[in-house]
């Protein structure tokens, strides 16, 4: 199924990385400053202020930064002509307004000229801070396949786990536990909670599988021997083509990785480093 990716904006930016996005959506007041001293800097005011720095993107629902909502000739044009983007404009390559923008960002300019999302998925599992610490050998490599991933134009899909058992310690439900690792670049809103090992029995992630007919999965994430090992299989089992990212997988075990690799690929798995993909 195609559908138009709603988080290019109107100009051809990509929300899904901007600053101010990711800030709201960790609801980070500390990034928010630094987001509103470095946008006054880069417009040469004194007007931006942290408490400015709310959106949820240029073309979605919810918050818009009010530069964006209000301001924005761009938008507004695109507004009165009855148009998703300026992608859709005869007159895009001649028109001055989203020139400026696509002289300083060719990825802007590359977006509308393929602004529909590929099927592909990168799924990072369980990187939360109740999980094994050894996920801070591994975080680098997942922010690289954040970005990567974000480039190649797949949706960004995070996993978190809960423990819904009355006697937990781990992962329970509105705990700090159960919460993303600060390191950990949050690119998307494309967060699904799972309470069993296998990430596909989230009723709310196979909805958005089928919704945006993703059938070809990257996975990335914790444990090896656990979420990662049923997830992977399930996937596999059901006819999605996985392949499974040898150097951004932990476990509490790291002797056990190698024999999950084979077991990955026993199953029908692509087990590759980042680094062979790019």
């Amino acid at each position: 199924m195609e559908q138009k990716y709603k988080m290019i904006a109107c100009c051809g930016i990509n929300c899904e990385t901007c600053e101010a996005r990711i800030a709201t959506i960790k609801n980070d007041d500390k990034m928010r400053v630094e987001v509103a001293k470095k946008w006054c800097e880069m417009n040469h005011t004194d007007q931006i202020t942290p408490e400015s720095i709310n959106c949820t993107g240029c073309r979605v629902e919810g918050q818009k930064f009010y530069f964006c909502s209000h301001m924005c000739e761009v938008k507004k044009c695109v507004a009165a002509k009855g148009y998703e983007t300026c992608g859709d404009c005869p007159d895009k390559k001649s028109c001055k307004k989203v020139g400026a923008i696509w002289e300083n960002s060719a990825e802007a300019k590359e977006n509308l000229c393929g602004e529909v999302m590929n099927n592909k998925a990168l799924v990072v599992i369980d990187i939360q801070n109740d999980i094994t610490k050894h996920y801070r050998d591994i975080i680098g490599n997942i922010n690289a396949a954040i970005e990567w991933a974000v480039a190649e134009g797949m949706h960004i899909v995070y996993i978190k786990h809960n423990n819904i058992t009355a006697a937990t310690r781990t992962f329970k439900p509105g705990s700090k536990g159960e919460e993303l690792v600060p390191e950990m670049k949050v690119v998307s809103d494309n967060i699904f909670v799972k309470t069993k090992s296998n990430a596909l029995t989230s009723e709310a992630f196979s909805a958005f599988i089928a919704a945006n007919g993703i059938n070809e999965f990257y996975v990335a994430g914790a444990d090896a021997t656990g979420c990662v090992k049923s997830t992977c299989f399930n996937m596999a089992k059901v006819g999605f083509t996985v392949h499974v990212l040898s150097d951004c997988v932990t476990s509490y075990d790291l002797k056990k990785l190698p024999e999950m690799f084979a077991y990955y690929k026993s199953k029908g798995c692509e087990v590759k480093t980042l680094a062979d993909y790019k």
